[in-house]
């Protein structure tokens, strides 16, 4: 289940994706990405992490049909469709362990915080990653 801080995140997320549509001939691409620790197989692993971000998706969709106040799938659909915004789910499984850039000494290195070798690292290896990218069409 979502938590109540997360949910409202995700709220403001689709808000946030709303009002970048209405910027005239702006194109949204929103791809939501699912990851996994390494506990299981590859193949269950990049499965679940299609499910997880599969799920969010849903979740993304029914926050902006009530935010947009649409009825159904299809409209919502439509309104996409007309305001050039496009909505994907995308599963990695294991593949990306979570890093962070820091700046140290003059240059930026990665970190790797989803370290799968401790309980706190397989944690933060199980996300959904939300990437926005905006293009103005000309």
């Amino acid at each position: 289940s979502t938590s109540k801080y997360l949910e409202s995140r995700l709220e403001e997320f689709a808000r946030e994706i709303i009002d970048k549509t209405q910027i005239p001939d702006n194109v949204v691409k929103v791809q939501l990405t699912g990851h996994t620790d390494i506990i299981g197989t590859q193949t269950y692993n990049l499965k679940l992490s299609q499910l997880r971000a599969e799920k969010e998706l849903r979740y993304l969709r029914d926050l902006m049909k009530f935010l947009l106040n649409l009825d159904t799938d299809f409209e919502l659909d439509q309104w996409m469709k007309e305001n050039n915004l496009t909505l994907t789910a995308v599963g990695k499984g294991e593949s990306e362990p979570y890093y962070i850039e820091r700046y140290r000494n003059g240059k930026f290195e990665k970190v790797l915080v989803g370290d799968n070798s401790l309980p706190e690292g397989r944690s933060v290896n199980r996300r959904v990653v939300i990437d926005v990218s905006e293009m103005i069409k000309k």
